[in-house]
C-alpha cells in the first residue's frame, strides 16, 4: 500500500491538531467519516486510498491530542509559577554552552519550597546558568531559583518549542551548588568526553572563526561561532551548512560510496556505509536531531541501494510516521522538519528539474554540452533548488526572511563543503592521535573554511540580499504545502 498519501494525511492531521488544538473527542468522532468512505468505495482503488489517507489524518491528530501533557502532584511542571523553589537533580544531556550562559537540562528528583520538606518529583527543567562554571553531564545539582513556565512570545511559541524537547519548566539565573559528579550513564559520559576532546582539538589546530565553523559542521555545536558570522549565514540562506543535517550524511555517503564500492563491491559496500553513518552519529553525540538526520541519510542510502524511487519515498514516510507516532512532538522540531522536507524535495524534484533544464539547454546547445552543464550545476544549484522547493515555507516561518541570492551563494560554497568535511575530518582524527599532524592537515581544511566564510560574508553585505518578512502565520505554510502536494500529485498521477 502506498505510504506517501497515507503519510501526508498522518502528518497533516498532526499539524492541524497542534495548530487548532483539536480535541481528542472531536477527532475520534471524525474517524467515522473516512471509515464509512472506505467501506462505501472499497472497490475504487484511488477513492479508497483517499479515504485511508483521511483516516490517517484523523489518527495522527488523535495521537497529538492524546499526547498533550497533564500534570499531577508528582510532576515538576505542576509547581511552576509558585515562587522560589529548590530542586535537586542531575544534568542529563550535554551542556549547551552559549556566549554568556550555559543551558542545562536537569532531571529533577526532589522539589522544596522555603520552610517545607522536599517532595519527590519527576520532570526536566531547563536551567540557564553561569557559563564560567564547569558544568558537565552527570553532575548532581541543587538549584535554587524561580521555577517558571516557558513563555509564549507573539512571534514564537517558546513553550511549544521546549515541550517538543520534553521540557515544561525553566529556571533563569539560579543559585547552583554541585553536590555530586558522574551521576549519568558511563557510556554517554565517555561520548561527551570525546566530544569535548574533539572541540578542544579543533580549537587548537585552527584559528577562529574557522575552528568554530568546523566544530559546527562536524560536531553540531555552533555555540562558539560569532553572532556576526551566524547572521551572514542566515541572510544568505546558508544556515543549513552550519548544523548537522541530512546534507552532511548525504555528502558522507557520496564521498565514501565510490571507494567503498570499488573495494568491497556493491552489496558489501552497503553495510560498510551503514557502519560509517552509525559511527559518525555516535561521534557527534547521537542527539535527537542528529539521529533524525542520520535516519534521513540512511534512507537516501537505501534508496540508492534499491534503485527504486517509490521504495525511497515509502521508506521516508514510514520513518516519519514511526518517529512522530513514538514522539508526537517530533513534528514541531525544526531539525526534523528541515531534514524531512529537504530529503523529500531531493527525492521528488531533483530529476524533473534536471530534465527541464537539460531540455531547455538542448534548444540552444548540443546534447552533450547541455548534459555537461547540467552535470556541473547538479549538486551546486539544481539539488539546492529541489530542496528549497519543500523547505521554503519552513525557512520563511522560522527565520522570517528570504534570501534572493541563496542559489548563487550555495552554488559557490556547497562544492567547498566536501573539502571542509574531508580535510576537517582528517585533521580532527589526526589531531586526536598527534596534534602536530592535525595542525598540518588543518591548514588544508582552513582553505575551504575560509572560502566559505568569506564568500558568504561578501554576499551578506549586498543591500537587499535578504528580504525581512516579519511574522508569517504558519497557516500559510499549510496552504503552501497543500498546494504543492496537489500540484505534484496532479502532474504525476
Amino acid at each position: 500500500m502506498p505510504l506517501v498519501p497515507i503519510g501526508l494525511g498522518w502528518l497533516t492531521g498532526m499539524w492541524a491538531a497542534s495548530t487548532f488544538l483539536l480535541s481528542s473527542t472531536l477527532l475520534l468522532i471524525a474517524t467515522v467519516i473516512p471509515l464509512a468512505g472506505i467501506v462505501l468505495w472499497r472497490r475504487e482503488v484511488r477513492l479508497r486510498l483517499m479515504w485511508i489517507a483521511l483516516l490517517a489524518g484523523c489518527l495522527g491528530g488523535l495521537r497529538v491530542a492524546t499526547a498533550r501533557p497533564t500534570f499531577g502532584e508528582n510532576d515538576l511542571a505542576a509547581y511552576n509559577d509558585h515562587g522560589a523553589a529548590t530542586i535537586v537533580g542531575a544534568v542529563d544531556d550535554y551542556p549547551d554552552r552559549r556566549d554568556t550562559f550555559v543551558n542545562l537540562r536537569v532531571r529533577a528528583e526532589t522539589l522544596s519550597f522555603p520552610d517545607s520538606d522536599p517532595i519527590p518529583v519527576k520532570g526536566i527543567a531547563l536551567v540557564r546558568a553561569d557559563r564560567l562554571i564547569d558544568f558537565r553531564y552527570g553532575d548532581r545539582l541543587e538549584v535554587a531559583g524561580q521555577l517558571q513556565s516557558p513563555p509564549e512570545f507573539a512571534t514564537f511559541n517558546y513553550r511549544d518549542y521546549l515541550a517538543g524537547k520534553g521540557v515544561y519548566s525553566i529556571i533563569d539565573q539560579p543559585h547552583i551548588e554541585i553536590i555530586g559528579r558522574d551521576q549519568g550513564s558511563p557510556f554517554l559520559s565517555a561520548l561527551f568526553d570525546l566530544k569535548d576532546r574533539a572541540r578542544e582539538t579543533i580549537a587548537t589546530i585552527l584559528p577562529e572563526p574557522q575552528a568554530a565553523l568546523l566544530t559546527g559542521i562536524l560536531l553540531g555545536d555552533d555555540a562558539g561561532l560569532p553572532q556576526s558570522v551566524k547572521d551572514d549565514f542566515r541572510k544568505t540562506g546558508t544556515s543549513h551548512i552550519i548544523a548537522i543535517s541530512g546534507y552532511n550524511y548525504n555528502l558522507i555517503i557520496m564521498l565514501i560510496s565510490v571507494p567503498a564500492i570499488r573495494l568491497f563491491g556493491r552489496r558489501k559496500a552497503f553495510p560498510v556505509l551503514l557502519v560509517v553513518i552509525v559511527a559518525y552519529t555516535v561521534l557527534v553525540g547521537a542527539s535527537a536531531s542528529v539521529v533524525r538526520a542520520a535516519i534521513m541519510g540512511g534512507l537516501t542510502l537505501i534508496a540508492g541501494y534499491l534503485g527504486r524511487q517509490t521504495a525511497a519515498l515509502n521508506s521516508l514516510f514510514f520513518a516519519a510516521i514511526l518517529m512522530t507516532f513514538l514522539d508526537p512532538f517530533t513534528l514541531g522540531d525544526i531539525g526534523f522538519q528541515l531534514s524531512f522536507a529537504a530529503t523529500l524535495g531531493l527525492m521528488i524534484y531533483t530529476r524533473p528539474i534536471q530534465n527541464v533544464v537539460e531540455r531547455g539547454l538542448m534548444r540552444l546547445l548540443s546534447g552533450d554540452t547541455a548534459k555537461k552543464i547540467v552535470g556541473v550545476l547538479g549538486d551546486a544549484v539544481l539539488v539546492t533548488l529541489a530542496a528549497q522547493i519543500t523547505t521554503l515555507p519552513i525557512l520563511i516561518i522560522t527565520f522570517r526572511q528570504m534570501s534572493i541570492l541563496t542559489l548563487i551563494v550555495n552554488a559557490l560554497v556547497l562544492p567547498a563543503q566536501a573539502g571542509v568535511m574531508v580535510f576537517g575530518g582528517l585533521a580532527l582524527l589526526a589531531g586526536l592521535a598527534w596534534l602536530p599532524l592535525g595542525q598540518w592537515v588543518g591548514w588544508l581544511a582552513w582553505l575551504f573554511l575560509s572560502w566559505t566564510i568569506q564568500v558568504i560574508h561578501l554576499f551578506a553585505q549586498i543591500p537587499g540580499v535578504s528580504i525581512e518578512l516579519g511574522y508569517v502565520d504558519p497557516l500559510w505554510g499549510g496552504v503552501y504545502v497543500a498546494a504543492l502536494a496537489a500540484i505534484t500529485f496532479y502532474i504525476s498521477w
